[in-house]
């Protein structure tokens, strides 16, 4: 297991297959499975990395304050780690607040901007520190249900897979996590949107509660695409792959290289 560090802080990934690099940057509250879709479809031709960001799966999990800017800079060291100079970045809620960070502050690294369920800011997270701080593992279950459809969550391969990220992996840390939801309400780049120069795709379930805010975002970014999946929520690219994957594929195969 490859670890970078940043100021400290270890952080996880893993690599898979060869060619133009392939960024995951996943969601509260997954890890880096929230890829395995993606990593089995993409491996045969990108070389992806996908990333355990801080508090979650074999990265640290930090309970001191920190930012969404400290997060971002988690995902440069990897990046340089792997002496990749350029790739497209595909992250997912807050992993796509992270990856527009670094659209917006090493854009000389991006090649694309994939954001799925994020945006330019995060309006609350009040309620998702509260039960952070109060039961963290209980609490996991509840917020990780609530971000799919309700047909996907009562489905067996729903259960399955949300039960991946429940069990077998290293114990979560609540005050970890309500350091990323802190961190997610003190970061709102909306002046900046402008400034994103890189092609870039918002994709998002229609029943996804970031919605508007990727709405939002995806208006102030000139010539943003924006593309929403039919009968999906939060986590589309898990609840729905093969729709994800029809709507990524064009734009890898244009601008990953």
């Amino acid at each position: 297991m490859p670890f970078a560090v940043n100021q400290g802080v270890k952080i996880a990934y893993s690599v898979e297959g060869s060619g133009p690099a392939l960024v995951f940057v996943h969601a509260n509250p997954f890890d880096r499975r929230l890829f395995l879709y993606q990593v089995a479809q993409y491996a045969p031709h990108f070389r992806t990395i996908a990333i355990d960001i801080r508090g979650y799966g074999d990265s640290d999990k930090p309970e001191s304050p920190f930012t969404l800017r400290d997060m971002a800079d988690d995902i440069v060291a990897v990046i340089r780690a792997e002496k990749v100079e350029r790739a497209v970045f595909l992250g997912v809620s807050v992993g796509a607040n992270i990856v527009l960070l670094i659209g917006l502050d090493h854009p000389q690294m991006v090649n694309g901007l994939v954001m799925v369920g994020g945006g330019a800011r995060m309006t609350t997270g009040e309620k998702r520190i509260a039960g952070y701080l109060s039961d963290a593992a209980s609490y996991r279950g509840v917020h990780i249900r609530e971000l799919v459809s309700p047909a996907f969550r009562a489905s067996p391969l729903g259960a399955w897979l949300l039960g991946l990220f429940l069990t077998g992996k290293p114990a979560i840390s609540g005050a970890s996590i309500a350091q990323i939801f802190r961190a997610l309400i003190g970061s709102d780049v909306r002046s900046r949107l402008h400034e994103i120069v890189m092609p870039t795709l918002f994709v998002n379930g229609e029943l996804d509660g970031a919605l508007p805010n990727s709405r939002e975002a995806a208006a102030g970014i000139p010539g943003a695409q924006h593309v929403i999946l039919a009968g999906s929520g939060h986590a589309c690219n898990l609840e729905d792959p093969a729709a994800f994957d029809r709507t990524v594929t064009p734009f890898l195969l244009a601008h990953g290289t």
